[in-house]
């Protein structure tokens, strides 16, 4: 395969993501993770609405890190645990081999049977599957249970030869495609092929990635894209050839989007977005609007753990944010809460589309607004300030933050219509 050079912008982000991320952002990975990867089918799954408490991880320190996900059902909940292990697992592994001083990576079949082996309960079986498979909905066959192991070997033998002189996004898509291709379990090789990608893209660039949504959970919002992706790369290698440049470039979206935490919509759930925002400004166009976004207005859409925010404003205010969110991985430092109970303003479903326009002072370790699940409202011109080591610190913006957060009744599918209900009545409460 070709050497690809990163673009210009990626490279950019890429050189910001060196931070160390903070505990409080590896439990939103969890959870994203998990959700991308846990193998779970159906609309009433979403990524904030599992109903089991799956155990906390503790790391090094002995911090809790866990995560709170609440699957439907005993099936659901096992996959769900399996998803955290295997999360938990990929991201020491990466430490594993980032550290100071740590051997350089090598791919082995080891690496890939404990990948897998997490996602196993208590008393099931793993290893290398002996009987014949197919996919369904698929005319493609896996390989004979006789030539996994040579298959296997193959693969991390590509791997491994061609990781100083392919880029991070060639080696994960290539892995990504042929273990999937491979098809090496009974079960769990999406979700193993998937978590050994992140595994490698990770480790060839140089650490844990910050960010959310994670790659995984992108892969489950874009399927259709991914599975195309797939079937290209079978399709191209049919004929002898080994093409995974559909599948790298769509982990580069991915990976950008990634870094730069923008939501894990469609390109049809953005495009219905964009038209939202387009039609109530038109219709709420006012002196009074003017002096909340400026006259140019511009949008953009954060991922805040498991909030979205639809942030309008002129261009400079979208920058500042932008500017916060590569220094402190937050694009609204102490805006939202994870936990209500630590917030000044507390937010209930029951609330929704209210509009929040007061100044917030805050102290300790406190967060200005608690959303509960289910819960949105809008934020206009938000100053929050707070005694830091020396001096007083904070941030402003001007413009507005449409915040909604995930829950059983409000998912992705339905973030169109409540940001709708959000701007229709922000608009309305502005004086003539």
């Amino acid at each position: 395969m070709a050497e690809h050079e990163p673009q210009p912008e990626l490279s950019r982000l890429l050189a910001s993501a060196k931070r160390v991320i903070d505990l409080d952002e590896v439990k939103e990975q969890r959870l994203s993770f998990a959700y991308g990867n846990g193998n779970i089918d159906g609309d009433s799954f979403s990524r904030a609405t599992m109903s089991v408490v799956v155990p906390p991880a503790v790391d090094a320190g002995g911090t809790d890190i866990g995560a709170t996900l609440a699957p439907n059902s005993i099936l659901h909940r096992h996959e769900a645990e399996g998803a955290v292990r295997q999360f938990d697992i990929t991201i020491d592994l990466v430490r594993r081999f980032t550290e100071p001083g740590a051997p350089k990576f090598k791919l082995d079949l080891s690496v890939i049977q404990i990948l897998h082996d997490a996602l196993l309960t208590q008393g099931e079986i793993g290893g290398i599957r002996t009987v014949e498979v197919r996919i369904r909905n698929s005319s493609f066959g896996p390989p004979a249970p006789d030539l996994l192991h040579l298959e296997l070997d193959r693969m991390c033998e590509t791997i491994n030869s061609g990781w100083d002189t392919w880029d991070a996004l060639e080696l994960a898509a290539f892995t990504l495609w042929r273990l999937n291709w491979i098809h090496p379990f009974t079960d769990g090789n999406g979700r193993t092929a998937r978590a050994l990608s992140y595994l490698i893209l990770n480790v060839k660039l140089g650490g844990v990635l910050p960010g959310t949504p994670t790659i995984p959970e992108q892969l489950l919002h874009l399927r259709a894209e991914y599975l195309d992706a797939l079937a290209q790369a079978d399709s191209t290698a049919k004929g002898g050839r080994v093409d995974v440049t559909a599948l790298r470039d769509l982990l580069g979206r991915m990976l950008r989007r990634q870094l730069e935490a923008l939501p894990a919509f469609s390109a049809e759930e953005l495009h219905q977005i964009d038209d939202v925002v387009g039609r109530r400004l038109r219709s709420g166009r006012s002196a009074a609007a003017s002096s909340v976004f400026g006259t140019d207005v511009r949008q953009r859409l954060w991922t805040v753990d498991d909030h979205i925010v639809l942030q309008l404003g002129p261009e400079a205010a979208i920058a500042d944010a932008e500017q916060r969110h590569r220094k402190t991985g937050d694009p609204f430092p102490r805006l939202l809460a994870a936990d209500p109970g630590r917030a000044v303003v507390r937010v209930s479903a029951r609330q929704r589309g209210i509009v929040i326009r007061d100044q917030v002072f805050l102290s300790g370790e406190e967060f200005a607004i608690g959303f509960e699940r289910n819960a949105a409202a809008t934020i206009e011109r938000p100053i929050l300030r707070w005694a830091g080591a020396t001096t007083e610190q904070g941030w402003s913006t001007v413009g507005a933050l449409y915040v909604l957060r995930f829950g059983r009744e409000l998912t992705s599918s339905t973030a169109v219509d409540v940001f709708d209900l959000l701007l229709t009545r922000h608009l309305a409460s502005l004086k003539p």
